[in-house]
């Protein structure tokens, strides 16, 4: 069996200002490809709010950058 460690806020980050950049994806295609608004996009890349984000929306990300959870997450 698995213990689970307990993660905090300020652990979890997105790694998409990097992803972005190494695959060459603008915020406005970003926007056409996830449905997510310029500054919800924004703040995630500025890591605002990437600890409450939904799994949907993480899972989106990571189907648009084709990489995997562990991939799109540090933590």
């Amino acid at each position: 069996m698995y213990k689970l460690e307990k993660i905090t806020d300020s652990e979890v980050t997105i790694n998409l200002k990097e992803l972005m950049e190494l695959n060459n994806v603008s915020y406005t295609k970003l926007t056409e490809l996830t449905g997510l608004t310029p500054r919800t996009i924004n703040s995630i890349r500025n890591k605002d709010i990437s600890s409450r984000l939904s799994i949907q929306t993480i899972v989106k990300l990571a189907k648009v950058f084709n990489v995997s959870l562990d991939e799109l997450i540090n933590y």
